[in-house]
């Protein structure tokens, strides 16, 4: 995926875009991590990364639900 979407960027932007920078912490350290979606940008999305304490993953999807759910208030507004 990452050939597949960083040469789209960069025929795009016109500069090589490389998508796995944004995972790399997460899974090098092997800690639970989420994205979640909040947008475009200039017809790209936009995401918030959280990264959670090793094990502790139901805290991790309980903050993202919340900060998903603000987001969502935000938006209708």
């Amino acid at each position: 995926l990452q050939g597949t979407y960083g040469s789209a960027m960069s025929e795009s932007e016109g500069s090589d875009f490389d998508f796995g920078r944004n995972t790399r912490v997460a899974n090098l350290t092997q800690l639970p991590s989420i994205t979640i979606p909040n947008g475009v940008v200039d017809g790209a999305p936009v995401g918030l990364q959280l990264l959670g304490d090793a094990f502790d993953d139901a805290r991790l999807l309980a903050v993202a639900k919340r900060i998903e759910s603000v987001i969502d208030d935000m938006t209708k507004s």
